[in-house]
């Protein structure tokens, strides 16, 4: 939950980099020089933080979470870098196109797993979906997640957006 001692290990382990609790890279398509993908990572702990005031208090384990992260400027500021991210597509950068854009988050945006979500917790996983299926209609989406204890495989109905759901342990 807390991203603070994930950031502090990467100054004690030289097999550990965690720079930042949110970032984006692209990876090249084997045998095509001209396709990449985007891999998108986000924090969903600090995305909560940019949940409607009313909605803080149902926030799981909020006593954990530091401000500097998680808190509301932090979350606001997440989104709008995700936003913002979300938006360089293939119409405005046709150069520069992902062939498909992967994202990685700890919690699920959809899932089969009934384990009791706080308010805090759908806001964003409604939020959050509203920008990815708007991604998916311009580039298709992987989003890729943990945290429910299940291997799920889920496909958003009309959408070239697919979910995975690995909260086994590994595969």
């Amino acid at each position: 939950g807390n991203v603070t001692a994930l950031m502090a290990y990467t100054q004690r382990s030289p097999r550990w980099e965690l720079d930042a609790p949110y970032y984006s890279f692209q990876v090249p398509i084997p045998g095509r020089s001209d396709r990449h993908a985007d891999v998108v990572v986000i924090d969903s702990i600090g995305l909560e933080g940019g949940v409607d005031q009313e909605l803080h208090a149902t926030r799981r384990f909020r006593e954990d979470y530091t401000d500097e992260f998680a808190g509301p400027s932090a979350g606001k500021a997440q989104w709008n870098w995700l936003e913002k991210l979300l938006e360089q597509d293939a119409t405005k950068f046709p150069a520069n196109a992902p062939a498909v854009r992967i994202i990685v988050a700890h919690r699920p945006v959809v899932s089969n797993v009934n384990r009791s979500r706080t308010q805090a917790e759908r806001w964003v996983e409604k939020r959050l979906r509203e920008i990815l299926k708007a991604t998916a209609a311009i580039t298709p989406v992987l989003f890729v997640n943990g945290h429910d204890h299940a291997m799920q495989f889920l496909q958003e109905p009309g959408a070239n957006l697919h979910y995975i759901g690995n909260g086994v342990g590994g595969m």
